[in-house]
């Protein structure tokens, strides 16, 4: 059973903070419960997440519909994206990308 847009939460675990606290101020307007994970890691969440936004040297599994790996530095853009239909790689260079990967997810 889909939740509703209004419903959906949105993990992000990503480092530095100032990128964490960007996202979530961008995120805030798809209407979405999102979550800071700054302290412990995504996996450790009782409630699965619609979408997970991690680091992509994160080992950890994500409980998520939807988890989002960016890319460190020394990978130059390339992260990608695991759904139920498996794992694609996708270019994440700048906010922009990342905003035209989420945007299926979130109408």
């Amino acid at each position: 059973m889909q939740r509703s847009v209004a419903s959906r939460r949105i993990a992000i675990a990503v480092e530095p903070r100032l990128l964490a606290d960007s996202l979530s101020r961008v995120l805030r307007d798809a209407d979405a419960e999102i979550v800071l994970v700054l302290d412990s890691p995504v996996h450790g969440h009782a409630v699965p997440f619609d979408i997970a936004i991690v680091m992509e040297d994160d080992p950890h599994p994500v409980a998520a519909d939807v988890t989002v790996r960016l890319p460190s530095a020394s990978h130059g853009g390339a992260g990608s994206v695991t759904t139920v239909d498996g794992t694609e790689f996708a270019v994440v260079a700048g906010l922009a990308d990342l905003l035209r990967i989420l945007s299926p997810f979130l109408t």
